[in-house]
């Protein structure tokens, strides 16, 4: 939980230092203007630190996916859709539901190091575990790839699987029961938050 804390902050503290600028991207075809000058820290103030952390699953217009939270899909919206949705509800509902697929900026897109990164992780979906799940359902995904830690509190990974593996086992249990996945920080491992614990 510190992890995501500290994403969101190094993610408004990167921003905060990075000046009064305006940036294009120069590789899609929409032309994306980054205002950074558009975000304010107290812009998220109308958030409760637990709906900044709330978790996202969502297609870029890259197809890849994108894992964020909604202190990062906030940032989007005043940094570079600002001028395109009326309000955040509107940009939100439309990201969220897949009617619009928003971009997000690599290194590539900008020549200085202080680069935007607006989201948290980004994967392929990987069809094999996909398909499995809508087959066989969320038990069927944990009893194949998930194990309990010993206090029963999180689901860890049963092997070190690859990065897009990781990432489409958490969607899966994220569409199922909204659980939450964590990079790292629980003895060093990823694991998964069951939306609830069982005692």
């Amino acid at each position: 939980m510190e992890k995501i804390i500290l994403s969101c902050i190094s993610l408004l503290i990167l921003f905060g230092c990075a000046g009064n600028t305006v940036h294009m991207s120069k590789t899609h075809v929409e032309e994306i203007i980054f205002n950074e000058d558009s975000f304010t820290y107290k812009d998220l103030s109308f958030l409760s630190e637990k709906d900044q952390r709330e978790p996202f699953y969502v297609i870029g217009q890259d197809g890849y996916y994108y894992y964020i939270y909604q202190c990062n899909l906030y940032f989007m919206y005043k940094t570079q859709y600002l001028y395109k949705f009326r309000t955040y509800k509107d940009f939100k509902e439309a990201v969220i539901t897949g009617k619009f697929a928003p971009y997000f900026f690599s290194k590539k897109d900008f020549d200085r190091e202080s680069l935007p990164k607006n989201y948290e992780e980004r994967f392929r979906l990987d069809k094999k575990v996909y398909d499995y799940y809508l087959r066989n359902g969320s038990d069927a995904i944990i009893k194949k790839y998930l194990i309990r830690d010993k206090g029963r509190r999180v689901y860890l990974f049963k092997k070190n699987y690859k990065q897009d593996r990781i990432m489409t086992i958490a969607y899966c249990m994220w569409l199922c029961c909204r659980s939450k996945y964590f990079p790292g920080g629980y003895v060093g491992e990823k694991y998964i938050i069951p939306q609830k614990v069982d005692d």
